[in-house]
């Protein structure tokens, strides 16, 4: 098996360039197993910003963040992403205190299209994007509006 419909099929990306597949959406997960608790924080930064979205039977939160540096080039770069967090309530600094930084913690990024979500007019798990996962290496900037991390 293998880990997206993209790797089974090559025609996906053609299905992905049709506006039939329905908007974007950018799923983030964190896995806090490597700080020995069996926990995964799910959330996306989706447009709409208060609607829960459902994929796979989770639930992902919708928080206000930014990530940047996902993209691949031509001269054989590899992607240094960044992504920053809403702080107001301090939840990432209370993280920050009790899981040095986060640092090793693993994020995973999911592309998918909002057809196939838990509810979507195809709803799909295997119909997504290569996923991209990535280690927290260190916290780049910590206030009380955002914490920001570089992978």
């Amino acid at each position: 098996m293998t880990d997206s419909l993209y790797e089974e099929d090559p025609t996906y990306i053609i299905e992905t360039q049709k506006a039939a597949a329905g908007a974007k959406v950018i799923l983030f997960e964190i896995d806090m197993s490597r700080a020995g608790i069996d926990t995964r924080f799910l959330f996306t930064p989706h447009i709409d910003g208060t609607t829960p979205i459902t994929w796979n039977g989770d639930v992902y939160t919708p928080v206000e963040m930014k990530a940047t540096g996902f993209d691949y080039n031509s001269e054989g770069k590899l992607p240094n992403p960044s992504i920053s967090f809403s702080n107001v309530f301090d939840a990432f600094s209370d993280l920050n205190v009790l899981y040095d930084d986060m640092i090793g913690m693993e994020v995973i990024r999911t592309i998918t299209f909002e057809n196939y979500l838990d509810g979507g007019s195809t709803p799909d798990t295997d119909a997504h994007l290569p996923k991209d996962m990535y280690r927290i290496n260190k916290k780049l900037a910590e206030n009380g509006l955002y914490v920001e991390y570089q992978l």
